[in-house]
């Protein structure tokens, strides 16, 4: 059922694209001949060759009936195959959020516990106030930011510029201007889950049994709270990848996130309606396994 879920907002997803592109602003083929074009023979002429001149939804069918066979057209700016440019940019662009679902995780779980340990006193104050502040600060005002900290005032960081890997120096900048503003959703839901955790009447006789708190922690706690968290990182995974348009065009990083931004600016629609739908195919299924992980994590839940 949930592949076929992911097939149904593939489709949808890719007839929204084909829409906006059709009835959008600009023309796609003004901006390819540029200003160069004298006639309207060469317009019309470039236009039948791209197959732009029949209706929206004989070309919607075409693209679909291709793209089931693997085939995602060709870029009208760059000439090459869709997919090729996609398995390139793909593969930086997903070790990058994978590198901000590890920052998530790492940062926003433990202060999500210690929010709530220390609920309605100054440090969990502090913590909520200082996630909802990073959440504020967009990217392009975030990244010159860490840039000054970490490579002008702390000298601990290269300047970052272009991609050296997910395990380099470089990366470390960019990573983390991609998690930190998520980071809010993170820190709120530890606290809540475990709020939520600890008010139940299992935790209330396991203290007055004289439990250690480690082990009530450990054994009873965690993991009833980090459903939800796991829960809410699959859904933040969707709001990590959109916001690699920016880092990786704020970092010159020749991945996914800047091919979908060059496909909107040159007005590519096969570039566009292909990342598009690749998108749209790795958030359910990043969907599909969080499903999996609330199984494992939580044994209330059954994966039937």
């Amino acid at each position: 059922m949930r592949l076929v879920s992911v097939a149904a907002m593939a489709v949808i997803g890719c007839f929204v694209a084909f829409v906006l592109g059709y009835y959008g602003p600009g023309d796609p083929v003004r901006t390819i001949l540029g200003q160069t074009w004298s006639t309207p023979y060469e317009y019309q002429s470039l236009k039948h060759s791209l197959g732009l001149d029949r209706p929206l939804i004989v070309q919607f069918g075409d693209y679909l009936w291709k793209a089931v066979h693997g085939n995602l057209g060709t870029s009208w700016q760059r000439g090459q195959p869709i997919a090729t440019l996609i398995s390139h940019g793909l593969g930086i662009t997903l070790q990058l959020c994978l590198a901000g679902v590890v920052i998530m995780i790492i940062v926003g779980i433990p202060l999500g516990l210690i929010a709530a340990l220390k609920h309605n006193g100054p440090l969990d104050r502090g913590i909520v106030i200082s996630s909802i502040a990073l959440h504020a600060i967009p990217p392009y005002v975030l990244a010159p930011i860490l840039l000054v900290i970490g490579v002008l005032e702390l000298h601990i960081l290269p300047v970052t510029l272009g991609w050296t890997g997910l395990f380099s120096t470089e990366s470390v900048i960019p990573a983390l201007t991609l998690a930190l503003g998520p980071l809010v959703f993170i820190v709120r839901q530890m606290r809540n889950s475990v709020l939520a955790v600890l008010s139940e009447e299992h935790i209330r006789t396991a203290q007055a049994m004289g439990l250690p708190i480690r082990v009530i922690m450990l054994r009873h706690v965690l993991p009833n709270a980090l459903g939800p968290v796991i829960n809410q990182l699959g859904l933040g995974f969707g709001g990590l990848l959109v916001n690699t348009v920016f880092v990786e065009s704020i970092f010159n990083i020749p991945g996914f996130g800047s091919l979908l931004y060059s496909a909107v600016i040159s007005q590519d629609l096969p570039l566009l309606i292909g990342t598009t739908v690749v998108a749209i195919v790795i958030v359910s299924l990043v969907y599909f396994v969080t499903d999996v992980l609330l199984a494992l994590v939580d044994r209330r839940i059954r994966l039937g």
